[in-house]
């Protein structure tokens, strides 16, 4: 019967209905019902999890090596063991696999394109924005220093000041000094211009790209948690319509 409980499932997509989908859940079960009984624990579910993990680590990336936690894994083998039977069937791993697999790919797909596309564009536009707020500020010193005596005294007592503190350094040091300039002129400008987009791309990269494949885990843990509410609800539908439909046989009977 196509509305009993062992025919619940998960809505996919034409991705996980693909032969290639269909044929790595196989595999992957294949693989993991190492006791070769049909059916998977959550013992043999949680070490199954890590080595498709691994495995998909060394194809996709950083991004794809983030198996379950054993907290998250219980309660995804709670979720999805529709039978409550504690084992699931190959048609509940299969579920597993679409809720990974669609977490797995998102999560590689939002990496990339944060690395490729939208950090670089952010970190440009950061540095845009500083090197105007720098224009700014040095504009405004340019027409203080021009129209504004006071700015002329302050500069002049600021240069005093550095000259007065240049001259008690020892000699050794404003040697040292002086070689950390030259090397520091001899680096190509080139080099230099690339460095302020190279470092605010770097923090970006080290902030703002973990905490969005963070909430695509948040994401993804909603799906979860939404759909085993789904299959827990078509259930409690289901179970009273089975019970009324026996219930029906057996007056049936009883009046024949």
């Amino acid at each position: 019967d196509d509305n009993s409980p062992n025919h619940l499932e998960l809505k996919s997509t034409w991705l996980t209905r693909t032969k290639f989908f269909k044929d790595m859940c196989n595999k992957a079960f294949d693989m993991i019902d190492t006791d070769d009984s049909g059916d998977v624990d959550e013992k043999e579910l949680y070490s199954g999890l890590l080595l498709i993990h691994l495995k998909l680590g060394t194809v996709c990336g950083q991004a794809a090596c983030r198996p379950l936690g054993r907290e998250r894994c219980h309660k995804v083998f709670v979720d999805f063991d529709e039978t409550n039977k504690g084992v699931l069937n190959r048609q509940e791993f299969k579920n597993v696999m679409m809720l990974l697999f669609s977490n797995v790919l998102f999560r590689v797909l939002v990496q990339w394109a944060m690395t490729l596309i939208i950090v670089p564009l952010v970190a440009n536009a950061i540095l845009e924005w500083i090197y105007d707020i720098i224009e700014f500020c040095y504009l405004c010193i340019v027409n203080a220093d021009e129209y504004s005596s006071l700015a002329n005294t302050i500069e002049l007592s600021v240069e005093a000041v550095g000259r007065f503190f240049w001259s008690l350094l020892p000699a050794t040091l404003i040697y040292l000094l002086q070689e950390v300039v030259n090397a520091w002129n001899a680096v190509p400008d080139s080099v230099w211009n690339a460095v302020p987009l190279g470092l605010i791309s770097t923090g970006l990269a080290i902030t703002v790209v973990p905490w969005i494949i963070e909430q695509v885990d948040e994401f993804f843990r909603f799906l979860s948690d939404r759909g085993s509410q789904d299959v827990k609800a078509a259930k409690m539908a289901v179970v009273p319509a089975l019970e009324q439909a026996a219930s029906t046989d057996t007056e049936d009977k009883k009046e024949q």
